[in-house]
């Protein structure tokens, strides 16, 4: 379980290309169209647990 603390006003991964991936300055631009410029959120971990593919969500 994780518990967000605050949000990120600008994620820093959007601005690193990933393997396989390039660096893409229209994926920027489109959050700071659509998201006010925030993508993203900080947070703690509550508690250990294993996570899969598949494994529903809940946002309380």
């Amino acid at each position: 379980m994780v518990e967000i603390t605050e949000p990120c006003t600008r994620c820093a991964f959007t601005a690193l290309g990933q393997p396989g991936i390039p660096f893409d300055k229209d994926v920027l631009h489109a959050i700071a169209r659509h998201g006010g410029g925030g993508f993203g959120v900080l947070a703690s971990v509550m508690g250990t647990g294993r996570v899969a593919c598949g494994d529903g969500v809940t946002v309380v």
